[in-house]
């Protein structure tokens, strides 16, 4: 019983902390050969809970791409610690229309301190509008395993509809939502939902700077979060 109850708080922290360190994007399926990039993401809440995170990329040919991610995280009141290291693989897929591409991503992520490790697969859409919009649609689904892994299959989506301003600059609309697992979905009220703007502009000489900020809808997901992304491309 006492084991119970201090696995469930554990599962608890960690559920909590995800949603204060929320560096995530709304990633697309195109792969370009030859790109390499090298990026800095920083997200902050209105209670000072903070995560940092470095990750670099390089594009293998036209279908594939692989990436290697690195974050540390900050909950209130506490100094920085090592939160996760993950590798990624991102495949582009046949485009299924002229305006719709898709494509899968496969995560592995390392924690330490007995927190369950994970494996990831994506599944990701992007549709060309006209008049410079665009969306992203993205199914995310996670598994877990080692010490305290909980059971069943993580289910998240992502999505966004953006607009091109000018050759250099681009409005997005995003939002996030955590509905659980397989095994224990929440209802609506325990659920993660954010939603908010983001602003991305090209610098010039590979350099792209990106900011905004996320709104929870739920009582579960923080009130506010703000980010700013700093891309480095070659």
């Amino acid at each position: 019983m006492i084991r119970g109850s201090i696995l469930l708080l554990i599962m608890a922290t960690m559920y909590q902390a995800s949603l204060a360190n929320n560096t995530g994007g709304v990633f697309g399926p195109t792969v370009n050969d030859g790109h390499q990039s090298f990026q800095y993401r920083a997200a902050i809440t209105d209670d000072d809970a903070f995560a940092q995170r470095l990750h670099y990329q390089s594009a293998l040919d036209d279908d594939f791409m692989w990436r290697l991610v690195g974050q540390t995280r900050k909950s209130p009141g506490e100094s920085a610690e090592f939160d996760y290291l993950q590798a990624e693989v991102f495949w582009q897929l046949e485009n299924i229309q002229d305006n719709w591409q898709h494509g899968v991503r496969f995560d592995l992520r390392y924690r330490d301190d007995s927190r369950p490790h994970q494996f990831g697969f994506n599944w990701m859409h992007q549709f060309s509008l006209d008049n410079g919009w665009f969306a992203r649609v993205l199914l995310l689904t996670t598994t877990q395993f080692g010490e305290n892994s909980r059971s069943g299959v993580g289910l998240q989506a992502r999505g966004m509809i953006a607009k091109s301003v000018g050759t250099s600059s681009s409005w997005a609309l995003s939002w996030f939502s955590d509905y659980g697992t397989t095994s224990n979905f929440r209802s609506g009220s325990e659920q993660f939902h954010q939603l908010g703007p983001t602003f991305v502009h090209d610098w010039g000489d590979g350099w792209r700077v990106q900011a905004g900020g996320l709104f929870g809808v739920t009582n579960a997901t923080p009130e506010r979060t703000y980010r700013v992304w700093l891309e480095r491309g070659f």
